[in-house]
């Protein structure tokens, strides 16, 4: 909450020149550059290493889960009350919720594992948190990959249709597509 301030000043500053200010939450999951002294191991929605960088991480439990979509949550509730204009839920290019989502990634057995709509529970639960706690009102943009193309075997453009749908349905105002392209090219 103490840096709702400084938010405050720079949606201001960007206010003043009759733009909007979108504010994007994300979690990084297993995808991190370097090792955090806090946080030596990663979360995600598998206890599988990243493969870029080959750091470890946890399989999250159901509580892990549930502390994430709280975050989220008080993330926008904090932009909100920055006086700005929305916040953008990173869901693509890797970051957590792509974890949740990939069904190369994810290989839980439970209710956020398996078929694409407990994958997107995550996601959907996210949204439906950040609406309850930063109002039915403040515009949630949720990004999400149209094709997973740096993981083989990961989201493809039907499970990216299906995804914007559920996310739509959660409460979504908007869904931003992008891709994860593979480095090389």
């Amino acid at each position: 909450d103490d840096r709702i301030p400084f938010w405050r000043k720079v949606g201001e500053a960007v206010h003043a020149h009759d733009c909007k200010f979108i504010m994007q939450l994300s979690h990084g999951g297993r995808q991190r550059d370097v090792p955090d002294i806090l946080y030596p191991r990663g979360q995600s929605s598998t206890a599988k290493r990243d493969p870029l960088h080959g750091f470890e991480c946890d399989q999250m439990t159901t509580a892990d889960i549930k502390e994430v979509a709280s975050a989220f949550a008080e993330g926008a509730r904090r932009a909100r009350e920055a006086e700005l204009d929305g916040v953008e839920l990173h869901g693509a290019n890797g970051y957590l919720i792509t974890q949740f989502l990939s069904s190369a990634i994810n290989d839980r057995e439970d209710e956020y594992g398996g078929c694409l709509e407990n994958r997107a529970r995550l996601l959907v639960e996210v949204i439906r948190a950040v609406k309850a706690s930063a109002g039915r009102d403040f515009p949630v943009w949720c990004r999400i990959d149209s094709i997973e193309y740096r993981t083989q075997g990961g989201i493809c453009l039907a499970d990216a249709a299906a995804t914007a749908v559920l996310a739509e349905a959660a409460g979504a105002d908007a869904i931003h597509v992008s891709a994860y392209a593979n480095p090389s090219s």
